[in-house]
């Protein structure tokens, strides 16, 4: 079981999330456990620090 607030963090400090922390996230987003606000600091925080990919 994870935490949303604990997903924003960890992709806050532009580590990399687990299928399942993502599938979690998602899961949230259509039971309404995840807060709009919550949706809303991840989707920040991955358009901000989300590192390049090694293609770049």
């Amino acid at each position: 079981m994870f935490l949303a607030q604990e997903i924003i963090r960890k992709k806050r400090n532009a580590e990399v999330l687990s299928t399942a922390e993502i599938q979690f996230f998602v899961n949230g987003i259509t039971n309404n456990t995840v807060s709009e606000g919550q949706i809303a600091a991840l989707g920040m925080a991955c358009l901000l620090y989300t590192s390049p990919s090694p293609r770049d």
